[in-house]
């Protein structure tokens, strides 16, 4: 998980293809401070494997950034299978996220 969100988010920054899709999500405003975010909660997912705290952040981070994407898409008018992926980011987040909690409460 860690490592598809450190790709993307690197991708966002370099790649003129990735790019484009901020502009048609009419968000290219938002696509630097999107990437980086992206990137520091991929940090984060590994530092919670050691320390829960960066965990719950960056999943819980992590899981709001995907609900506004599937938001984004549907506000946009793409299909409903184009939000699955960021519908199961957004699941398997808050998976990670509770997860993490659990693990905090428990040590």
């Amino acid at each position: 998980m860690s490592a598809s969100f450190l790709g993307f988010g690197c991708g966002y920054l370099l790649v003129p293809r990735m790019q484009a899709e901020f502009v048609r999500y009419q968000l290219a405003h938002l696509l630097p401070a999107a990437a980086w975010l992206q990137i520091a909660g991929a940090l984060g997912l590994l530092l919670g494997l050691r320390y829960p705290l960066p965990g719950i952040i960056a999943a819980g981070g992590l899981a709001l950034m995907m609900a506004v994407a599937v938001a984004t898409r549907l506000r946009i008018g793409d299909p409903l299978l184009q939000c699955v992926p960021a519908v199961l980011y957004l699941l398997l987040n808050v998976y990670l996220c509770a997860t993490f909690i659990g693990q905090r409460s428990t040590s």
